[in-house]
């Protein structure tokens, strides 16, 4: 089995992002990416993932969406078999915003605020996307609060550019080395992978 290329399967555009970044960080890359339909729908492929994975290994990356939940109860909630050894199913804690604020340094810098803002333990909040917005609604850039945050009076959660403000800044400026260091959930999913590769 090859192990440097995977399927990478995700809920959004910007866990694709995300996920081509780990990936890239282990000498790792995605050969295709599928999903962007939510949890509920990966939740549904599950088993079919768990198949394939025994032919081609299987990048999987889902949130963990509850602050009171755990990452490893949900991967054998939504397991009905084992897990083939070319399934790496790895749970963002709380949400992928978790991982991308745990780079601390240069989210502080993208988002032109200090970076005392940008929480130390991102993987412990309640709901990362919220305050991710929170640090942005006090950007000194203009242009960064008009793309991440909805408009006044929107009955959006999100800016217009939301996704592609924050993919961009985790293509050119994101490290998931440097962000592991203040998420345990990003340090383990870049440890499974690499085990994975070294196999």
């Amino acid at each position: 089995m090859i192990r440097d290329v995977v399927l990478l399967g995700v809920e959004d555009a910007l866990s694709e992002t995300v996920g081509k970044a780990v990936l890239a960080s282990v000498r790792m890359s995605a050969s295709q990416t599928f999903g962007f339909k939510g949890n509920t729908y990966l939740r549904k492929k599950i088993s079919d993932l768990n198949k394939t994975a025994k032919v081609l290994p299987v990048f999987l990356i889902t949130d963990l969406d509850s602050p009171t939940g755990c990452a490893s109860e949900l991967i054998r909630d939504w397991l009905s078999d084992p897990p083939e050894p070319g399934l790496i199913f790895r749970v963002a804690v709380v949400e992928i915003e978790s991982w991308i604020m745990a780079h601390r340094k240069a989210l502080a810098r993208f988002l032109a605020v200090s970076q005392d803002r940008v929480p130390r333990n991102p993987d412990q909040l309640r709901n990362a996307k919220e305050k991710l917005l929170t640090i942005a609604s006090v950007s000194r850039r203009r242009d960064v609060r008009d793309d991440l945050l909805p408009a006044r009076g929107s009955t959006a959660k999100v800016g217009p550019a939301y996704n592609s403000r924050l993919g961009e800044f985790v293509r050119t400026e994101w490290n998931p080395q440097s962000a592991a260091a203040s998420s345990p959930s990003l340090k383990r999913a870049l440890s499974a992978l690499e085990t994975f590769r070294d196999g």
